[in-house]
């Protein structure tokens, strides 16, 4: 398990991470990457419709 105060020194001047937290301790870190993002499925379903998608589930119930 990692502290939080060595995890901040470690970290970039300018960056965005995804911390991982279990039973309150820090178990990992990832640097997130310009090109990459992080959302919910729920907004990746936004997405695709604001884009003009239809996003229907593999029941043929659309999302």
């Amino acid at each position: 398990m990692v502290d939080m105060t060595d995890v901040i020194k470690t970290l970039p001047a300018n960056c965005y991470v995804a911390i991982r937290v279990k039973d309150n301790k820090i178990v990992g870190t990832r640097d997130i990457k310009d090109d990459e993002f992080i959302l919910t499925f729920k907004s990746l379903i936004e997405m695709q419709k604001l884009a003009g998608y239809k996003v229907v589930s593999p029941e043929g119930i659309t999302l």
